[in-house]
């Protein structure tokens, strides 16, 4: 069960999402923060995100510079194609 706290009266409400209005001061849903109970698991949970998208950085950069050294560059294969032609 989750836990989801008023940011204007503090109110804490139980449940599996917030509720649509605060019932001591008639606040809206978006004013409801759900508390995290476990704030080891989310800072892993952030790390293992931020390990991820380095990750993934590093994949597109690989497959990048992969992409552009497998060809030659224009003017080698021009000249190359002039020499042959000769």
């Amino acid at each position: 069960m989750k836990e989801f706290v008023c940011e204007v009266c503090g109110y804490i409400h139980k449940g599996i999402k917030a509720p649509d209005k605060c019932p001591d001061c008639d606040s809206g849903t978006n004013l409801f923060t759900m508390i995290d109970k476990n704030p080891e698991a989310t800072k892993r949970k952030k790390q293992r995100e931020k390990e991820l998208a380095q990750l993934k950085a590093q994949s597109k950069n690989k497959a990048k510079s992969k992409g552009t050294s497998k060809f030659k560059s224009k003017s080698n294969v021009t000249s190359n194609f002039k020499a042959k032609k000769r």
